[in-house]
């Protein structure tokens, strides 16, 4: 998993990013299974292969830590229930929690702390 989703261009993750935002809505509004939602949207919007493999890491790793994800959000806004959050809302920060607390490589937003810092510390 880790593979894919490094080698895939920056404007190919954002392109999967999108595609696997809607695979969430859809899976969460309409209870579809993920896999017939992903092959349905591709053959309507064709990915590359680098695209299709990090939009499946980030469907599969949502999926696979939602109830931990759904923990992390009601412990920093506990006065906003996830069930009346808005269904896009809700599944973008799904993704990002994944993509930034469970799925970042050992030290990777460290560094990006450090170079944040730098530019205000000057």
């Amino acid at each position: 998993m880790g593979e894919s989703r490094a080698s895939a261009p920056i404007g190919t993750r954002r392109k999967a990013r999108v595609f696997a935002l809607q695979v969430l809505y859809e899976t969460d509004v309409a209870k579809h299974a993920p896999e017939a939602a992903l092959l349905r949207l591709l053959e309507e919007k064709p990915l590359s292969l680098p695209a299709q493999a990090f939009a499946r890491a980030l469907i599969e790793g949502v999926l696979a830590n939602q109830e931990k994800i759904d923990k992390i959000i009601t412990t920093f806004a506990p006065s906003w229930p996830i069930s009346q959050m808005a269904v896009v809302d809700r599944n973008i920060l799904r993704m990002a929690i994944f993509e930034i607390v469970l799925d970042a490589p050992q030290g990777r937003h460290k560094r990006g702390c450090r170079a944040g810092q730098s530019l205000w510390l000057r």
